[in-house]
């Protein structure tokens, strides 16, 4: 039985803070950088899917798609108001998601099929 998927996002921008650097995952938005905790990192064209249990990021490559990264949610929340998806996971880090304005145009990320990956695995917390 394949994971249930709660949110598909592409293209995605996508901001991840560093464990337990933010207090209220509502406030902490993936376009507004200049409020963000130092060390986090943003991912602009890049695909997200949030299943029941974990988040998955990949990003395009000149070898096509590739998984940027893997964790397991701990929480997860959506304001539909802003179109933003809200995740901790359960390393503590934060994890913001908004719709990238860009098309997306051109790339292997549109067809990217990651649930197929998933249950090719023995193990699915293993890839």
């Amino acid at each position: 039985m394949r994971p249930l998927v709660t949110a598909d996002v592409y293209p995605a921008i996508i901001s991840i803070a560093p464990p337990n650097t933010v207090d209220d995952e509502t406030t902490f938005r993936a376009t507004y950088r200049d409020t963000h905790p130092q060390g986090t990192r943003t991912i602009d064209r890049a695909r997200i899917v949030i299943l029941e249990d974990k988040v998955l990021i990949a990003v395009d490559s000149p070898t096509g798609p590739t998984l940027v990264f893997r964790e397991s949610i701990l929480s997860y929340a959506k304001n539909k108001e802003l179109r933003e998806h809200y995740i901790t996971t359960t390393s503590g880090k934060a994890i913001a998601v908004a719709k990238d304005h860009n098309c997306g145009c051109g790339s292997r990320l549109r067809s990217w099929t990651p649930l197929g990956n998933i249950m090719l695995n023995s193990d699915p917390t293993e890839f």
